[in-house]
C-alpha cells in the first residue's frame, strides 16, 4: 500500500484487465484451465503460514557476530515444508550452547515464533 515501486512490480494489465502478479508459477494448458506448479520467489507455507524465507535470512544475520547465514525450509517427501532450519557462519569459531540459546531467545524476540529456525 502506498509504495509505487512494489505496486509497478506486481500489478500489470492483462487483455484489459488489471492483474496482480502473486508469485506463483503457473501454467494455461490447451483447454483452458489454469496449473500452479509451485512458487518463483522464496515463500513457503509452514503450519498454515506464509513466510518468506528472506525475511527469516534477514534477521539470522542481523545476530551479533554472524558473518553469512540462510534459512531453509526442509521438505517431506509430498513436498510438504516439515521444519525450518537456519544455518550461521560466524565471525569467529564455532558456538557453544549458550550462544546458540542467546541467538535463539534473541530470534524469538525478532520473529513470529512460527518462523524461528532450528
Amino acid at each position: 500500500m502506498n509504495n509505487p515501486r512494489l505496486n509497478a512490480e506486481k500489478l500489470f494489465e492483462h487483455r484489459n484487465h488489471r492483474a496482480f502478479r502473486n508469485g506463483d508459477l503457473g501454467e494455461i494448458d490447451a483447454s483452458g484451465l489454469v496449473f500452479c506448479r509451485g512458487r518463483i520467489d522464496d515463500q513457503i507455507k509452514f503450519n498454515g503460514f506464509r513466510i518468506e524465507l528472506s525475511d527469516i535470512d534477514h534477521a539470522l544475520q542481523r545476530l551479533d557476530g554472524i558473518a553469512s547465514a540462510a534459512a531453509v525450509a526442509l521438505r517431506r517427501p509430498d513436498g510438504t515444508v516439515g521444519r525450518l532450519l537456519g544455518f550461521l557462519v560466524r565471525d569467529n569459531g564455532l558456538p557453544d550452547k549458550e550462544i546458540l540459546d542467546a541467538y535463539k531467545k534473541k530470534l524469538n524476540q525478532m520473529l513470529p515464533s512460527y518462523m524461528v529456525p532450528s
